[in-house]
C-alpha cells in the first residue's frame, strides 16, 4: 500500500479521536500528530497544502510548547494532591 494512503487513512482516525477527545491536552496531543501526518504528506506530493510550511512549523511548535506547558501543570497538581495525603 502506498504511503499516501496509509498516512490519509491515519490522517482520517486521529481527526475522529480528536472530535471525541474531551481532555485538552490529549487533543492537542493528537493535533500535533494530525499536523505531523498532514506535513508527511505534503513532503510526498512535493507542495504544499494548504499553508506555508514556516507557518505550519510555528503551528507544530506551538502546539509542542502547551502540550509540555499542561504536562508541567499536571505534574504539578497530581504532586500537591499527592502532598495531601
Amino acid at each position: 500500500m502506498p504511503p499516501a494512503v496509509e498516512h490519509l487513512r491515519a490522517l482520517r482516525d486521529l481527526q475522529n479521536e480528536t472530535g471525541v477527545a474531551e481532555d485538552p491536552a490529549t487533543r492537542l496531543k493528537l493535533q500535533a500528530k494530525m499536523l505531523a501526518l498532514d506535513m508527511a504528506l505534503e513532503s510526498l506530493r512535493g507542495n504544499c497544502t494548504v499553508v506555508p510550511l514556516e507557518y505550519r512549523r510555528r503551528i507544530a511548535e506551538r502546539l509542542s510548547e502547551r502540550w509540555s506547558e499542561q504536562e508541567k501543570t499536571a505534574d504539578v497538581a497530581t504532586h500537591d494532591q499527592a502532598g495531601q495525603k
